[in-house]
């Protein structure tokens, strides 16, 4: 978690099944948000 108590990008994606076929753009854009 952050210091204002939200899960950071990272920290959601390892909590997702790697398996999943939405993973990767699931990820992609997490991580284009996380970079703002």
């Amino acid at each position: 978690m952050n210091e204002n108590g939200y899960w950071t990008a990272e920290e959601i994606l390892e909590q997702m099944p790697k398996d999943w076929p939405e993973y990767e753009p699931t990820a992609a854009a997490f991580r284009r948000c996380a970079d703002k």
